[in-house]
């Protein structure tokens, strides 16, 4: 039965469904509910789910308690909001007490749907059964904060939260200071990040990472350089993301000659991988040294053949490990260093293609002042051979 609806026979599935219902084997069918009610949803078929958990349950009376969460998360992550709203009705009327499964899954489908104010009533009822709104329900409502601008709410959702709450690690900080950092509103976020750190949570590449893009949108380089050698002396290694706000913010004010300063102050050489929350990308999208780093570059071969991406952006909020294998040769471990010169050498080359098109005169000058340029900076970055 749960193959043939896996395989999108809807009508053998149903038929089987039918005689099982009604034979000896039908206190088996809750077991297969986990799959066959997913199934269904895939196949647009939710009137079929609400259904079969009612004919289970009438049934079997006790079975409703899993079946209806199941049902509630099914219709959820298929956007069926009218139809998710049934079925909790149903298990009030059941006398079926919403768990936190259930509340997390109707938050995260409201939140998915983009109806903020919906979504808020859907958080507020799930604060009055008194249960805590998971990890994934909380990143669920900063996303669509986040993609309607509404960062004033965004903070006063964490602020509602607790940013106390310990198992939440630095999610709800960082939502906070990004709230505070996505509207510039710098001395509020320096006072947010303050606050943090007395409150005893310990920075990580996130919440660093954070304050790096508002200083760069900012090009404030004293912030930058300060946040870096707040960075070298909490012990947290910056990253892609760390680098690429440097470098955009040196070379938005033309400063592409001094970026041997900024690296020295930052691992220049290390391996280039992205530890950073990809909430942040939401807000900020990705600098121009981000998304040329991961255009330009291809992760080294692994020995069991396959490839791995150790440039992607990590959206669950942990940090991606190296992956460098045995098998690797120098030349394959690209370094946030040699990134920087590739991606200052598209820039240079995207100025002058724009500048040659402006006028076609300013093309030989233009090539004759930028080369020698481009060609002392690799010098001076001792990569010149690379």
């Amino acid at each position: 039965m749960v193959a043939r609806a896996e395989a999108g026979d809807f009508a053998e599935a149903r038929s089987i469904w039918a005689q099982l219902l009604h034979s000896s084997a039908a206190p088996c069918l809750p077991a297969a509910a986990p799959r066959l009610l997913p199934a269904y949803a895939r196949l647009g078929r939710f009137d079929e789910i609400l259904l079969a958990v009612r004919e289970l349950s009438a049934r079997d009376p006790a079975a409703a308690r899993a079946l209806y969460p199941l049902a509630v998360s099914c219709l959820g992550a298929a956007g069926e909001l009218a139809r998710m709203e049934d079925a909790v009705l149903e298990m009030g009327r059941l006398g079926l007490r919403v768990d936190s499964a259930t509340g997390d899954a109707f938050v995260r489908a409201y939140a998915a749907a983009g109806t903020v104010p919906q979504m808020e009533a859907a958080y507020r009822r799930h604060k009055r059964t008194g249960l805590l709104i998971s990890r994934g329900a909380i990143r669920a409502v900063a996303s669509a904060y986040i993609s309607q601008q509404k960062y004033y709410k965004l903070g006063a959702l964490v602020t509602d939260v607790g940013l106390g709450r310990r198992d939440a690690g630095n999610l709800l900080w960082n939502l906070y200071l990004l709230s505070f950092a996505a509207n510039f509103k710098m001395k509020s976020l320096q006072r947010a990040f303050l606050e943090m750190v007395a409150a005893g949570f310990r920075p990580d590449h996130t919440t660093f990472n954070i304050r790096a893009a508002a200083f760069s949108k900012m090009c404030m380089f004293w912030d930058l350089h300060l946040s870096a050698e707040h960075m070298r002396r909490d012990g947290v290694a910056p990253d892609l993301v760390t680098h690429g706000c440097f470098v955009d913010a040196y070379l938005e004010r033309r400063l592409a000659r001094n970026l041997t300063f900024a690296f020295d102050r930052l691992d220049g050489n290390a391996e280039a991988v992205v530890a950073t929350d990809g909430i942040i990308f939401e807000a900020f999208g990705k600098g121009g040294f981000h998304a040329s780093s991961e255009a330009c570059w291809r992760p080294p071969a692994r020995s069991g053949g396959g490839r791995t991406t150790s440039c992607s952006a990590s959206t669950s909020g942990s940090s991606t490990g190296e992956t460098k294998s045995s098998g690797t040769t120098e030349a394959d471990q690209f370094s946030n260093r040699t990134l920087a010169v590739v991606c200052v050498g598209i820039n240079i080359v995207h100025t002058v293609i724009k500048m040659c098109l402006e006028s076609n005169s300013k093309c030989e000058k233009s090539f004759g002042r930028i080369i020698p340029r481009l060609r002392s900076t690799l010098k001076n970055m001792d990569l010149y051979s690379h």
